[in-house]
């Protein structure tokens, strides 16, 4: 297999004039799909033109102006990914390997996919040196729908495969940095195996996953500006260890069926965590959508989702549901904005937007939204039944009868070990959100029985001290406080303790 490096961006990023092919309508799909790297890299063409391609709800999009390391040359994620999927070869992919077992599309295709979604891990951490788990978790819940993803329907193979890929795309460059790779040298055969080997497909051997691997992996160095020093050993190093796994034989690796065992018995709760991150990453994908829009935009609430109509077309997201609900809360159904929204301006929609899905009903008045440059109408509704308060405190722990009585005895919240999105965790669980009764059984315990009265009562609550304020940590829609929450704590306030009083008229009834 040959080894090219292209460099394509260069430190300041990629500038390439962007063409338009007349007649020719490109998909993000059409371009995954090209039948060579030639036809590939001409139909990536440019930056903004990649961009557009992008689905707007689509997490690639939050990397956008992202710090990352030195290394990078001050190119955020996003264009760092656009740099790799021009420096990516993969026409020497399928004259190495013809097939492969339970995979119908093309591998060079699965290799550009990986090579796409290696980073998106960075929308939690740009600086974690161990991003890639975080991106194959990500990965794993866009490739699971084709219209978020942008590439098209993959089977179980492929998406294993490509999680894979993305997991492991750090591999060559620890390798290389880790162990002096030479002719004659025995490299860390055995580490290639524990990482790669648990692909759970016959008709690939350990040097073909390498050599998919390897791809994806110098598309990914030859990118980075601060390694390009070093890319001649890298590429030395890999042509050595392909080598060396021309003949190897290394005992079976682990199987791949107690991972797949787990993601079964998570069962909804896998679901429930996909649906909060989708959630809690929703907001950037709106504004990518409004941001390619020149003439006005008009978002309307409901209490299932939001509507965001442009040019004529209307575009409905579930996911935007919390946000909806707290707008209708303030009286609010829908707000017409100006034509051509500057960057500051998309920013304070952003913010608009992000009071919603805290559920900060109180910093939405309809009079001061109308002062805004941008806004030129906000309709107020009068259906009654939309009407629901807010619970104070910008924490909230929803919980049960019984524990409540208990909590208010002890004046605490127990730390408890939970079992929720197929792993057990130790701490509080809060939530930034008011809801219903009906509501947080749905978004919060997806429905399982077990947690069918844990909605009843609710604490409410504001953290004083920002250093215990940034010990929560982010999971979806829901936050974890791995500590007990004392009452008698002078850094929290209590606001709020007693039934859940969040309750519209129809729930009221029944």
């Amino acid at each position: 297999m040959s080894l090219n490096i292209r460099n394509i961006g260069g430190p300041k990023g990629p500038a390439r004039v962007e063409r338009n092919p007349v007649g020719q309508r490109l998909t993000l799909e059409s371009i995954i799909t090209a039948r060579s790297d030639a036809a590939f890299r001409d139909q990536l063409d440019s930056y903004n033109a990649f961009l557009r391609l992008l689905p707007p709800a689509n997490t690639l999009l939050e990397m956008m102006g992202m710090q990352q390391t030195p290394i990078h040359g001050g190119m955020d994620p996003l264009i760092h990914t656009f740099n790799a999927l021009e420096c990516l070869e993969t026409d020497e992919i399928a004259k190495e390997i013809k097939t492969a077992d339970g995979i119908e599309r093309p591998l060079a295709e699965l290799v550009r996919i990986a090579v796409l979604y290696h980073d998106i891990g960075k929308v939690n951490d740009p600086f974690n040196p161990d991003h890639a788990a975080d991106s194959a978790e990500i990965a794993e819940s866009l490739l699971a729908n084709p219209e978020l993803s942008g590439v098209g329907a993959l089977n179980d193979n492929e998406i294993e495969l490509v999680l894979l890929l993305i997991r492991s795309h750090d591999l060559l460059g620890n390798i290389v940095r880790n162990y002096k790779i030479k002719a004659g040298s025995n490299p860390p055969l055995r580490i290639i195996q524990q990482e790669l080997g648990s692909y759970n497909n016959k008709s690939l051997t350990l040097k073909d996953l390498f050599l998919l691997h390897s791809a994806v992996a110098l598309a990914d160095i030859g990118s980075i500006p601060g390694l390009l020093s070093k890319i001649q050993r890298i590429t030395k190093s890999c042509k050595i260890i392909i080598g060396r796994l021309v003949d190897v034989n290394l005992s079976p690796a682990p199987s791949s069926v107690k991972v797949k065992r787990i993601h079964e018995q998570a069962g909804s709760a896998m679901t429930l965590k996909n649906q909060m991150w989708r959630q809690n990453r929703f907001i950037a994908g709106l504004m990518s959508k409004i941001r390619q829009n020149v003439l006005q935009t008009v978002i309307s609430f409901n209490t299932d989702s939001i509507v965001l109509e442009t040019m004529g077309s209307e575009i409905e997201y579930e996911d935007g549901k919390h946000i909806g609900r707290t707008f209708l809360r303030a009286g609010i159904s829908r707000i017409v904005f100006s034509d051509l929204i500057d960057s500051n301006a998309l920013s304070a929609v952003a913010n608009l937007m992000a009071f919603g899905l805290e559920s900060r009903s109180g910093d939405l008045d309809p009079q001061e939204l109308m002062k805004l440059p941008f806004v030129e109408e906000v309709n107020l509704h009068t259906d009654d039944d939309l009407v629901m308060d807010d619970i104070p405190g910008k924490y909230k722990h929803y919980t049960s009868e019984t524990n409540f009585d208990s909590i208010t005895s002890n004046r605490t919240i127990e730390a408890r070990a939970h079992s929720k999105n197929g792993t057990i965790l130790t701490g509080v669980y809060l939530s930034t959100l008011s809801l219903t009764p009906a509501e947080a059984f749905d978004t919060l315990f997806a429905n399982e029985p077990h947690y069918a009265d844990c909605v009843t009562h609710v604490i409410g609550f504001n953290i004083i001290d920002p250093e215990l304020e940034r010990r929560i940590k982010k999971r979806g829609i829901e936050l974890l406080f791995e500590e007990d929450i004392s009452f008698d704590d002078p850094r929290i306030k209590i606001r709020y303790k007693g039934k859940n009083r969040i309750q519209n008229q129809k729930e009221a009834v029944a």
